[in-house]
């Protein structure tokens, strides 16, 4: 099958983004006892999932949102609700940063690129 090809002979290329919420709570032990964080609380996040790549020329896009929310389901499944400490093998907590909750968007995308984009909200 032919590919729809631009004018300079190249695969058109388009970016997705779709985003989702999701709910978890921290702690930060290593902080002092004065900072209010230090103990269990929690975040609600905004996280945008983009995508990136040439577009199919069978279908006409990157990647079908159903594709990209059904990439978001296992991710939301293991954060939503849960306490996002992990812990290392000594047994003492590993202080998770938000910004560390993308790297549990690591997945199999079939697309260019995939960015992660993770918020804070409340």
């Amino acid at each position: 099958m032919a590919s729809a090809r631009d004018l300079r002979g190249e695969m058109p290329h388009a970016i997705s983004s779709a985003s989702f919420t999701c709910n978890g709570a921290r702690r930060l032990p290593a902080l002092p006892e004065s900072i209010p964080v230090r103990v269990l609380h929690g975040h609600s996040f905004q996280v945008e999932l983009t995508v990136s790549g040439d577009i199919d020329p069978t279908l006409g896009w990157v990647l079908d949102f159903a594709d990209i929310e059904a990439a978001w389901q296992p991710i939301h499944a293991a954060l939503d609700h849960r306490t996002l400490q992990r812990h290392h093998r000594a047994g003492k907590p590993h202080q998770r940063k938000s910004g560390n909750v993308a790297v549990a968007g690591n997945s199999n995308w079939r697309c260019g690129s995939v960015r992660i984009k993770v918020m804070e909200t409340q």
